[in-house]
């Protein structure tokens, strides 16, 4: 770009302002230069600063008389001004381990020790099918609706979807520590240590059920599809959970 937010400004501002495990919060995000001096300065004082930036989906403009940068980013296949950052991200997290591998000693903690991840998450409309009350009144278009809501995950979802949706509409944040565990050959999400359980998979069965119930978590979700319309695996399913003291359980 021609003119960047420079690196070395925003590392110094870094350097007087923040502390360990603070989040720097940048809400324009364009080419992500926030997140390049956040990860570089904690590589250089072992600090575990966090950053979560912002940014529309801008479209790149292929001018390259007015910016070359951009059109040599279309040419390269980014779209958006949010696709560069990302790419950015993973460039610079790339060269701070290929740095490592050079030379180590620059580093004030070993690599292991140092947070080199990140997430993207978009606005986007819910994953699970919404009663649209404003549809006329009438038998045909009722009917349509509790269709909609007989299988009412959108196809087009993906677990990770509905799995970040159901972990902010259980009142964690979108950080929360997340394991995948298998439970009788289930795959099952471990959300804050155990605290909460979720199972998405669509065809469930006694035996994880009860895989579930021995962890004894707060909460446990599971998706109604998987228990294919049998009540009485559902009714066995909350006897199962209450027997091991799994009060708190819920179907979507």
């Amino acid at each position: 770009f021609d003119n960047p937010k420079p690196i070395r400004l925003i590392k110094r501002i870094l350097e007087i302002s923040s502390n360990d495990s603070d989040i720097i919060l940048d809400f324009f995000g364009g080419s992500a230069s926030t997140a390049h001096a956040v990860l570089d300065k904690n590589k250089e004082d072992g600090l575990n600063r966090k950053f979560i930036l912002v940014q529309l989906p801008e479209v790149l403009i292929d001018d390259s008389d007015s910016n070359k940068a951009f059109a040599n980013a279309i040419r390269l296949g980014y779209k958006t001004i949010a696709d560069v950052a990302k790419e950015r991200i993973r460039r610079v997290i790339k060269l701070i381990k290929e740095e490592h591998k050079v030379n180590s000693n620059i580093f004030q903690k070993d690599i292991s020790e140092i947070d080199l991840g990140f997430k993207v998450f978009k606005l986007a409309p819910s994953n699970f099918n919404i009663w649209n009350t404003t549809v006329e009144k009438n038998s045909d278009e009722i009917e349509k609706q509790l269709q909609l809501n007989i299988n009412n995950i959108s196809h087009k979802s993906t677990h990770e979807d509905i799995l970040f949706e159901l972990l902010l509409k259980s009142g964690f944040e979108i950080t929360t520590p997340i394991e995948q565990i298998t439970l009788a050959g289930k795959p099952v999400f471990s959300i804050a240590e155990g605290e909460l359980l979720i199972c998405l998979d669509k065809d469930l069965n006694n035996e994880v059920l009860k895989a579930i119930a021995e962890k004894q978590p707060s909460r446990v979700l599971c998706l109604d599809e998987g228990f294919k319309g049998s009540d009485e695996l559902k009714t066995n399913a909350v006897k199962i959970m209450e027997s091991k003291g799994v009060v708190n359980f819920r179907t979507v």
